[in-house]
């Protein structure tokens, strides 16, 4: 059996790659911004100034930044992997910029057979 502190670095790394540091940033941002607005303001005025928006707090703006900076470095490596699927299987797709009619026939030809490898022949 695990002991139980591998087990809980287990799920704070699990929660951690899924995001979960955002929504608790962004509770903690809201919940301070709700007790701010709420010494000057009506709760439920404050409630309202809190979820319109309009008045994004400094941690608001951060977590805002750290998941766009997040969503942008999720993308990336995913084109990264397909291009090296593509590269891998020959297969060349063409862009709307570029003429399939001028390309060479050699790029659209693949390297490999179609049929798999026949074993070498076994002595008798």
């Amino acid at each position: 059996m695990r002991p139980k502190w591998s087990q809980a670095l287990v799920a704070l790394a699990l929660s951690f790659t899924l995001g979960a540091h955002w929504a608790v940033l962004q509770t903690v941002a809201w919940t301070s911004m709700v007790v701010n607005y709420s010494r000057t303001t009506t709760l439920s005025e404050a409630v309202s100034r809190t979820f319109d928006g309009k008045h994004l707090c400094k941690l608001c703006k951060l977590v805002k930044a750290g998941r766009g900076e997040e969503k942008q470095s999720e993308q990336a490596p995913l084109s990264a992997k397909i291009d090296l699927i593509l590269q891998q299987n020959l297969i060349v797709l063409a862009s709307p910029m570029v003429d399939v009619g001028m390309a060479p026939a050699a790029v659209y030809q693949s390297q490999h057979s179609l049929s798999p490898p026949t074993p070498p022949p076994r002595a008798a």
